[in-house]
């Protein structure tokens, strides 16, 4: 389901220890590992369809060059 990125900077932050990583089992369109990036997390991102993998790689090579 599609969800701001600061609802998942909230939800980042209220389940997951300081030192921890991230997952994202169903990454989508990969809010959440922007939402990750913005807060100093480290993710792993996860998705089975190649169309929402490109639009995830692609938003996040936007923000973070180095990323992929």
């Amino acid at each position: 389901t599609v969800k701001p990125k600061e609802i998942m900077k909230y939800l980042i932050r209220l389940v997951t220890p300081r030192n921890g990583i991230c997952l994202d089992p169903f990454c989508g369109s990969g809010t959440t590992g922007l939402a990750c990036e913005e807060l100093g997390y480290k993710f792993t991102c996860i998705d089975m369809i190649p169309r929402h993998i490109k639009i995830a790689q692609a938003r996040s090579k936007a923000i973070v060059p180095t990323l992929f």
